[in-house]
């Protein structure tokens, strides 16, 4: 698809692509289909977000792609979408170049090209590379671009070696009734200075790597091991939500080297938390669950559905 914009280059453009296209579609056809959509910011925004479509938000009262999607490029944009999944692809080259753009393409057919992944802008405050400090008992807010930091290895010795991260999305019920659960489970991992509690708008930045999510919220904990997230892949929790069971999880997954450099706050009430349960202590488990699965509300725009 591309993103219409207003003027006389900005057409221009959009003609010299649209004859690149057709020139290249052809042999492409059997797997690929080839769809023009206007995705102004003005008429379509949250499809600019989503292709990273730029070009000024004037009187429209959305305000710019880059309030929504950082690198957000003017029009025309051309964007592959894999039908099946959640990654795409962004053509940077000429237009008019048929040759680049058939490389490109083949590129993405053949898996040789990273995906393109969408981030909201960093937060207002937060550092322009790395990631955010590390706020003991707080819940911290990320985009795309930190999460790539983290899992790229940098901040050095002050990184954290253990992330838990919430995917939400704002419009899902379930998300906002867990929120005060995962501020506990926040306070609870506290203690453990180098362990990142956060969480992600998933409607406005996409995650690094193959998953596939199916469901709001999502937990995901990233470890490997070692000083840093380096290389680290997404271990979905698959549990009930209550503050007991994820932070089992967590404590689960760390190295037993590490189970003393955690500290002894979260493992005395993890003691004692697994004490009042075996004691016949479950009212309160079944009581901290969200609505039951399978009673999934969905959203408006017909994305992923809660659990």
């Amino acid at each position: 698809g591309s993103g219409s914009g207003s003027g006389s280059a900005a057409y221009a453009t959009l003609e010299a692509l649209e004859a690149s296209v057709r020139a290249v579609a052809p042999p492409l056809r059997a797997a690929s289909a080839f769809v023009f959509l206007s995705a102004s910011v003005h008429d379509a925004p949250e499809l600019a977000a989503y292709t990273g479509v730029g070009g000024g938000g004037g009187g429209s009262g959305y305000g710019s792609a880059e309030d929504l999607v950082v690198e957000a490029l003017p029009p025309p944009v051309l964007v592959v979408v894999h039908t099946t999944g959640t990654a795409k692809w962004r053509y940077v080259g000429s237009a008019a170049d048929s040759s680049a753009l058939q490389r490109f393409l083949n590129g993405v057919r053949f898996g040789l090209l990273p995906a393109w992944l969408r981030s909201a802008p960093l937060p207002p405050g937060a550092p322009t590379l790395g990631f955010p400090p590390m706020v003991p008992d707080t819940v911290v807010e990320l985009v795309t671009a930190q999460l790539q930091a983290l899992l790229r290895g940098e901040g050095g010795a002050g990184a954290p070696r253990y992330l838990l991260l919430l995917v939400y999305a704002p419009w899902c019920g379930h998300c906002t009734r867990f929120e005060k659960t995962y501020r506990d489970i926040a306070s609870e991992l506290g203690a453990a200075p180098r362990v990142m509690v956060a969480r992600i708008d998933a409607t406005a930045n996409d995650l690094p790597g193959e998953l596939e999510l199916s469901a709001y919220p999502t937990l995901l904990l990233y470890a490997n091991g070692g000083d840093s997230l380096e290389g680290a892949e997404p271990i979905e929790y698959a549990g009930t939500r209550t503050l007991g069971s994820i932070v089992s999880f967590v404590l689960a997954e760390v190295p037993a080297k590490d189970q003393p450099w955690l500290g002894a706050r979260s493992r005395q009430r993890q003691e004692q938390r697994l004490s009042n349960e075996g004691a016949g202590g479950t009212a309160g488990a079944a009581a901290s669950h969200d609505t039951p699965q399978g009673q999934a509300e969905r959203p408006a725009s017909g994305d992923k559905q809660e659990l």
